[in-house]
């Protein structure tokens, strides 16, 4: 069976998150999951990701970069 999970690392990114995992939830396959990277956001991504807590996995985590984020 084909799963698909959707990782997307994120820093001060919240003017284009909630775009991002719209896009992702209209997909016509939908993710088995789909886990934001909050790499220690210093504006609004946290509350913005809130908003689809119950759709997404939310894992918080100093500014490290994005590779790490990626990990």
């Amino acid at each position: 069976m084909l799963r698909v999970s959707v990782v997307i690392p994120a820093y001060n990114g919240a003017q284009f998150i909630g775009n991002a995992l719209e896009s992702v939830l209209s997909q016509s396959l939908p993710a088995d999951e789909i886990i934001v990277v909050n790499d220690g956001s210093q504006d609004a991504t946290a509350e913005v990701l809130q908003a689809y807590a119950n759709q997404i996995q939310i894992i918080e985590q100093p500014n490290l970069g994005v590779a790490a984020a990626r990990n």
